[in-house]
């Protein structure tokens, strides 16, 4: 994890948005890992680049297990392999 007041995002970052208490990941795993263990019963933003440039914004819910879901809509599971897939061709565009 990074830490992110002594480091500016690179392509292909995901970044946890909590109220300012933000933190910057390099791997789909990671960030996947730390929202089931330390993000248990709160709402977040998962935030990461698309290859447009635009910057897509996932409203997830962590409950007591640790399951990360939508926060609205169907609040299915997070797919984070879709978003690793869509990580790894902003990372080609954006390198």
């Amino acid at each position: 994890m990074s830490d992110i007041a002594t480091r500016s995002p690179g392509p292909g970052y995901l970044k946890i948005k909590d109220f300012g208490c933000d933190k910057l990941f390099q791997s789909v795993d990671e960030l996947k890992g730390v929202l089931s263990e330390q993000y248990k019963g709160k709402h977040v933003t998962i935030v990461y680049p698309l290859k447009s440039g635009i910057h897509r914004m996932l409203l997830v819910s962590i409950n007591a297990e640790g399951c990360v879901n939508e926060t609205y809509g169907q609040q299915r599971p997070i797919d984070f392999a879709a978003i690793n897939a869509e990580r790894q061709l902003a990372e080609v565009v954006l390198v």
